[in-house]
């Protein structure tokens, strides 16, 4: 599969997988409450540092969810593929999401 996806498409589930991530890391309480439990252990145990302030911001986070995208672009085969796969699509149905609804100001 991993040759058989253009490389344009492929760049692009990987920005949508790594922003997907790093939505989900900063914002969101994730799956089983482990995005939650991060920032909350970070708060607790590192209260008003660059770890605690970091994993409260999309822009930060996504620069180490980039660095894993990338090097699933790059070595990641066929399993590296479904993730970025994956985590594009999840990426994608947010962009969708947020620009489908009213904004509320």
């Amino acid at each position: 599969i991993p040759g058989m996806i253009p490389f344009p498409l492929l760049l692009i589930l990987a920005v949508l997988a790594a922003y997907r991530v790093a939505f989900l890391v900063a914002l969101e309480e994730g799956p089983l409450g482990l995005a939650e439990g991060l920032r909350t252990w970070a708060f607790n145990r590192h209260p008003n540092t660059w770890i605690e302030r970091g994993l409260n911001c999309v822009y930060c986070v996504s620069f180490w969810t980039s660095a894993a995208a990338a090097g699933l672009l790059l070595w990641g085969g066929a399993v590296g593929t479904f993730l970025l796969l994956w985590g594009g699509i999840a990426g994608a149905v947010v962009v969708v999401h947020r620009f489908t609804q009213p904004r509320i100001d």
